[in-house]
């Protein structure tokens, strides 16, 4: 009985360092506006009564929505900024450049508006992305304390 109970144990303590690595990963692809949600997810996670299998999968989740909504809201900063160099670029005087020209200058500020929100120099991406967070910690919090089983959805 003693050597089952110490490999239970020890299958228990594994699963739940398991389990800190996956919030300390998750820690890192969220911005720091998101840090009380994060708390209440946590909070969530220890008063539930599911398997440590099933937290680690709550845990991936909510990881993979995040990494979503990052790629997401990168793509529609890039969006602005491009919109932005259009507008920037329709109030200066420039010559005639033909078809290509445009299209190879279209191509350029695009490529410029890409490189800007990789960067994440306007902060526009990770502002949406905090809030966007939020709610998808929110949503699993409280699918966590409800005991509400996770839909399976086709993407």
């Amino acid at each position: 009985m003693n050597g089952l109970q110490l490999r239970l144990d020890t299958n228990t303590l594994e699963g739940l360092k398991q389990i800190q690595v996956s919030l300390d990963n998750l820690k890192k692809l969220l911005p720091q506006r998101t840090k009380q949600s994060l708390t209440d997810f946590e909070a969530a996670l220890n008063v539930t009564k599911l398997s440590l299998a099933d937290k680690e999968s709550s845990i991936a989740k909510v990881a993979t929505e995040v990494k979503k909504l990052g790629k997401s809201t990168d793509q529609f900063e890039a969006f602005m900024i491009k919109d932005l160099i259009k507008a920037m670029r329709k109030s200066m005087p420039t010559e005639n450049l033909g078809p290509m020209g445009n299209m190879a200058l279209d191509m350029f500020d695009q490529a410029v508006s890409d490189s800007l929100s990789q960067r994440r120099q306007f902060g526009l991406s990770q502002l949406m992305l905090g809030e966007l967070s939020n709610s998808a910690l929110a949503q699993e919090s409280y699918r966590l304390t409800n005991s509400i089983p996770t839909r399976n959805t086709k993407q």
